[in-house]
């Protein structure tokens, strides 16, 4: 809600206020101007927010549902970001979780690029879907490797690490700094603004983190390795 807002303004702030005084001239009330001037000049805005949002329909978020749970709202409270953490992670059904979160995922794609079609016919303003590639390769990518080193008992100073990712769940800076960096980075109106923002999902890297020590170490690799070939 706040970050779309801050890019309505950025939107709004851009059309020409020779129109909105031209306008004026010809009598034209604040309602006409706003329905004439403002709507249609960020109508590429709402519709690139309305197919970024689609892709999230499924998505209500877990922090806050999370903590407000409890043994009497449970039936009625529970959704997939739950019942994932539930079963992956304490009841250590892996391979149902990773299957229901790979089942929201396809939905969510399946109505971005549908929402990303229909858009494009009808107003002849889409998505890049490269958009959606790179920022899924590099949010698996960089996750996985921090992951990895965390699921290891023997790496030094990953308990505050760990609590540091954590820590980022539940506080950010707000919406300000967050645009004040990403103007300051020279990223707006590039494909970064989207991507590097949700480069790491701290809750991924904990679903990866509880799941990796299923795996033989290094030590145990190199054993069964040697075991084969002597």
């Amino acid at each position: 809600m706040g970050w779309s807002s801050i890019i309505y303004l950025a939107a709004l702030s851009a059309i020409d206020p020779q129109l909105h005084d031209a306008a004026e001239v010809d009598g034209a009330s604040k309602l006409r101007r706003i329905w004439h001037i403002n709507l249609p000049g960020i109508k590429s805005t709402i519709i690139i927010l309305l197919i970024l949002h689609s892709g999230k329909i499924l998505g209500v978020g877990f922090e806050k549902v999370f903590l407000m749970q409890n043994e009497l709202n449970m039936n009625s409270s529970d959704v997939i970001a739950t019942h994932v953490y539930r079963t992956g992670i304490i009841d250590a059904q892996y391979s149902y979780s990773a299957a229901v979160g790979l089942f929201e995922s396809i939905i969510n794609f399946i109505m971005l690029l549908m929402v990303n079609f229909i858009a494009k016919k009808v107003n002849d303003t889409s998505l890049w879907i490269i958009y959606t590639v790179v920022g899924t390769a590099i949010n698996l990518a960089l996750s996985t490797m921090i992951a990895y080193p965390l699921s290891r008992k023997d790496f030094l100073g990953r308990g505050a690490i760990t609590a540091f990712l954590v820590f980022t769940m539940f506080f950010s800076g707000g919406m300000i700094p967050t645009y004040l960096l990403v103007k300051d980075l020279g990223m707006i109106n590039t494909i970064w603004v989207i991507v590097i923002p949700n480069a790491v999902s701290v809750y991924n890297v904990i679903i990866m983190r509880t799941f990796f020590p299923k795996y033989p170490g290094r030590e145990e690799s190199e054993k069964h390795f040697l075991s084969r070939w002597s």
